[in-house]
């Protein structure tokens, strides 16, 4: 794509400031440079998990449906996926581009999040994650390239 062209837009991009502006993360090469000392640093993504908000708090589901719901989120974000939570007998509709989850046995709707989180190698070979704004950031611009 062409920046400036007529109908035409700019390509995403991959460079997404973090750490309040202290370092830039290419999601398509996995590394972030410091601005100040450009110090590369390889990071990674930690594969996605679904979970939905009942009355206790936030629930994971079950690896089979969360399965599911990344395949289908991948394939297109405003489809309506039928799961089969296997901690219960109900069978619920997830509305991936709300992000609810709707139970028509008992009429109830609950909120539903995709959660992926992003870290950084540090010294010493450690992984510190990215503050969940940051990897929100991360996921969007490396779901967008």
């Amino acid at each position: 794509f062409v920046a400036g062209g007529p109908g035409r837009t700019a390509a995403p991009s991959s460079l997404v400031d973090v750490m309040d502006g202290r370092y830039k993360v290419d999601v398509m090469q996995m590394v972030q440079r410091s601005v100040a000392f450009q110090r590369v640093r390889e990071v990674r993504r930690d594969p996605p998990s679904w979970r939905f908000l009942d009355d206790q708090g936030w629930v994971l589901y079950v690896k089979e449906d969360a399965d599911e719901l990344e395949r289908c989120f991948l394939e297109d974000p405003r489809r309506v996926v039928v799961v089969a939570r296997m901690r219960s007998q109900f069978r619920t509709e997830v509305e991936l581009e709300a992000m609810t989850q709707f139970n028509r046995n008992t009429n109830k709707a609950r909120s539903v999040a995709r959660v992926v989180a992003w870290s950084a190698r540090v010294d010493g070979g450690a992984w510190a994650p990215y503050p969940p704004a940051d990897s929100a950031r991360l996921e969007a611009a490396f779901v967008e390239c």
